[in-house]
């Protein structure tokens, strides 16, 4: 009986040291799971999250409550390349920043300077980068350089990063696109970053403009007549057609141009020519009628070329109407042009309903089809014409 007391008593310790078990977690399995839940969620850095907002980097997902995740932390530089975090506030001196070329995040460590002069007015996202293109350009490491340029050239078309680019480095870069103890690849990469810099981007160019761009126009017009590197050539003159003010395309502005657009098989790079050619002429400026004429041949050329957009198209259609006017019958025109001339106009009329919506559109076609008698044709046709069309 004793021994039946004893296996009871047994049987019942037993259940409830089960039960125990079952119900109550261990505590390695629960720390387990409050560490799960406190770490950091970090999505992957792929190409499409870097696209656009490149430089911004992943967001850093954390539990906190909402007064923790508005606060603002001082960041704390160490000697090696550290990422700043979205809410981190940056000292103001004794900073190197840049951006990991790798990873698309901001980083920034400790100054290697011994003294802090660094300000919140020369420390942005680049200035790390700039700094050692410049160094390797100094000593004439200059394949280097171009690496470093090429991965710029990445961000640079970025809207808010090509501003923080050209006002932090404007003045040395104006410098190195036509420093003629450079290799030209190196001119034209800089002569690029500028460039990508200005596309889509008007405080950019207003920037440019305000800061000497006129009289970087006049030393490039002494650069282009001597470039023999058209790739260069090219983005100089990408420049000059966004800069040039119309005063300054002169005579002699234009021999030169014109020597350039001979010597060019380049059809962008001749249309970059005839449009800045343009400003001369729109703005009621001639040469003589044996270098006009010159023009004027090739402006004929263009516009009936398949590839002539409508921008192009009205550009060089008013510099031919300007040309003409001005000499009237001492340039002839020929039964090419009059012909592209009456296949414009029937086109334009068939597209009415576009028309109706672009009053420019509408007031463009009527002075083609005005211009067909009374400018590149025969005035009494044209007036004979008029009067039918009144019957």
């Amino acid at each position: 009986m004793k021994s039946l007391y004893i296996l009871l008593f047994g049987i019942i310790c037993f259940t409830k040291a089960i039960n125990q078990i079952t119900l109550s977690p261990s505590n390695k399995d629960e720390h387990n799971r409050n560490e799960i839940d406190n770490q950091l969620i970090v999505p992957s850095v792929t190409t499409q999250t870097l696209q656009g907002s490149k430089l911004d980097g992943p967001r850093l997902l954390q539990p906190t409550t909402d007064s923790e995740l508005n606060k603002k932390n001082l960041f704390k530089p160490e000697k090696e390349w550290k990422v700043i975090g979205e809410n981190d506030i940056l000292p103001r001196d004794g900073l190197d920043i840049r951006i990991n070329m790798e990873t698309g995040l901001k980083e920034a460590k400790l100054s290697d300077n011994k003294v802090s002069d660094i300000t919140t007015d020369s420390v942005y996202s680049f200035s790390t980068q700039f700094k050692e293109v410049y160094e390797l350009i100094s000593n004439n490491d200059y394949n280097n350089a171009l690496l470093k340029l090429d991965d710029l050239l990445e961000f640079v078309h970025d809207y808010k990063y090509g501003q923080e680019i050209i006002t932090h480095e404007w003045t040395s870069l104006s410098k190195l696109m036509m420093d003629e103890q450079l290799p030209a690849n190196l001119n034209e990469i800089i002569t690029r970053i500028v460039i990508s810099a200005m596309r889509n981007n008007p405080p950019v160019i207003d920037y440019i403009r305000n800061h000497s761009a006129d009289s970087l126009v006049t030393k490039l017009f002494s650069k282009v007549e001597l470039c023999d590197d058209f790739i260069l050539l090219k983005r100089y003159v990408t420049f000059l057609e966004q800069f040039l003010d119309p005063k300054q395309v002169t005579s002699q502005n234009l021999n030169i141009l014109y020597s350039i657009f001979n010597r060019s098989s380049d059809k962008q790079l001749k249309w970059k020519i005839l449009h800045i050619v343009s400003y001369f002429y729109t703005h009621g400026q001639f040469m003589d009628l044996e270098h006009d004429s010159l023009w004027f041949k090739h402006y004929l050329a263009m516009i009936e070329d398949s590839a002539a957009d409508e921008y192009h198209i009205r550009l060089f259609f008013d510099t031919l109407y300007d040309i003409k006017l001005h000499y009237g019958n001492n340039i002839q025109v020929p039964s090419s042009f009059l012909n592209w001339l009456n296949n414009q106009i029937q086109i334009r009329e068939n597209i009415n309903d576009l028309s109706e919506r672009d009053p420019e559109q509408i007031e463009f076609n009527d002075r083609l089809k005005e211009s067909r008698h009374n400018v590149f044709g025969n005035p009494m046709a044209g007036r004979i014409k008029h009067f039918n069309d009144e019957l």
